[in-house]
């Protein structure tokens, strides 16, 4: 038996909620789908509760911040694939600092099918 069996669905979702955030915070994406079970079934159990309006209102400003926190973390994943994919398509120029202080580019070399040793 689960610690949120004991406790009234109200309290169990608050505690969840902010051990979501935690897990968020820390980026462990493995522990939001350990939690995803739990959450799931406390928002059923909160369903048939009547929690006091102050209360749910609580839970409902958590749950909205988490929500932020997984859209966020989404993004990010999103754009980390994205530049993942961009890297294996083709070496892309660098960026860097002249001695004047502006940017230049420089162009990846591009290596030929033939190695040459000198």
């Amino acid at each position: 038996m689960r610690l949120f069996d004991l406790q009234s669905p109200v309290a169990a979702l608050d505690a969840l909620l902010d051990e979501e955030r935690a897990i968020l915070l820390a980026g462990d994406l493995e522990g939001i789908a350990r939690i995803t079970a739990d959450k799931k079934r406390l928002y059923a159990r909160l369903s048939v509760a009547t929690p006091a309006p102050d209360r749910l209102a609580a839970l409902r400003a958590k749950s909205s911040r988490n929500q932020q926190l997984l859209r966020a973390a989404s993004r990010g994943i999103e754009a980390a694939l994205e530049r993942l994919a961009a890297l294996r398509r083709e070496p892309s120029e660098m960026r860097t600092y002249q001695s004047d202080g502006m940017t230049a580019d420089i162009a990846p070399v591009r290596k030929s099918g033939v190695n040459h040793r000198v």
